[in-house]
């Protein structure tokens, strides 16, 4: 599935150019004006992103912050003297920057 995805970003700018290309061509023939027909840009290039978007990985769930503290024991105030045991530590695991 990763492949296909390098595959769209891959062929979306010349898809894009030959999108442009045949509607100048159609516009050269006047079998359609170019003002009538640029729209299609807009709609190829949406569904290429589309399609890109389908095929992209999921993204997991951020996982919920983890408190210090547990409903047991109230954190210190500012006040408070420093505990006489170790520092505080943040604990293992959680949400990584």
């Amino acid at each position: 599935m990763r492949d296909d995805l390098g595959l769209v970003r891959a062929v979306r700018g010349p898809l894009m150019l030959v999108t442009i290309g045949v509607l100048f061509l159609l516009d050269q023939y006047d079998a359609v004006a170019f003002k009538r027909t640029w729209p299609i840009l807009f709609i190829v290039f949406g569904c290429l992103k589309l399609l890109e978007r389908v095929l992209a990985p999921a993204v997991p769930p951020v996982p919920p912050a983890q408190t210090p503290y547990t409903d047991a024991a109230p954190p210190p105030s500012w006040t408070s003297p420093p505990p006489e045991s170790r520092p505080w530590q943040p604990p293992q695991g959680g949400v990584q920057a």
